[in-house]
């Protein structure tokens, strides 16, 4: 099993499907959407066995979501 635990952008918002990455220049950090990493899992030959959302964080920041792969 490979547990992942990743703040998430939403999707591109052209068309709310694309998926879509944000750079961050002050922490040089990059935020990526649930389809990009779906399409990286995929492209790893993993499976998704669960997916939650953390709750409990305050709302001006990224959603966090944890995926559970194997």
């Amino acid at each position: 099993m490979i547990f992942i635990k990743e703040n998430i952008c939403s999707e591109s918002p052209e068309d709310g499907v694309t998926e879509r990455s944000i750079w961050d220049d002050e922490d040089h950090s990059i935020t990526r959407s649930t389809n990009a990493y779906q399409r990286v899992f995929r492209e790893a030959g993993l499976e998704l066995v669960d997916t939650q959302v953390q709750l409990g964080l305050p709302e001006e920041l990224f959603v966090v979501k944890m995926w559970a792969l194997k």
